[in-house]
């Protein structure tokens, strides 16, 4: 809870105590992302990130949509600094 990976979703009753339930406070691909990316990777380790998760890729469909997404997320950078 403190590193605010999981949070109290209720309590359940244990025979004769209660015990809390958690669930995630991020889905698995956020988790996944905040652990290889975070404030202390490099934009050169970013590079190399990006450049094998690209380079393992092998489906077109995928690869579309990846560049789609690249597209609109310039465009979103390029409205913001205007």
């Amino acid at each position: 809870m403190n590193k605010d990976v999981i949070k109290v979703e209720g309590f359940k009753k244990t025979t004769k105590n209660y015990a809390r339930t958690f669930i995630p406070v991020k889905n698995r691909e956020e988790f996944l992302v905040g652990q290889i990316i975070d404030k202390k990777t490099t934009l050169a380790a970013r590079k190399r990130i990006y450049s094998y998760l690209i380079e393992k890729e092998s489906n077109l469909e995928m690869i579309e949509f990846i560049q789609k997404l690249l597209e609109e997320r310039k465009e979103e950078i390029k409205v913001k600094q205007k």
